[in-house]
């Protein structure tokens, strides 16, 4: 299951298939859109609990 380490040192397990979901929306996105979508996601993993989906598309960002 992939984990992301936020700055705080939170792990944030997610799906395999959530990745996926998450990497083929964000394939359909403009570059723009994209970019700003994940600066949210960023935000969203700063916080005191971060959300799955934040983790997910940070994680898709960083798929090959």
């Amino acid at each position: 299951m992939p984990t992301l380490t936020t700055d705080r040192g939170d792990e944030v397990n997610v799906s395999p298939r959530l990745v996926a979901r998450m990497a083929e929306r964000m394939h359909r996105m403009t570059p723009e859109r994209r970019a700003g979508y994940l600066a949210k996601a960023q935000r969203g993993l700063d916080t005191a609990h971060p959300s799955r989906n934040a983790a997910a598309a940070v994680l898709a960002s960083k798929e090959p």
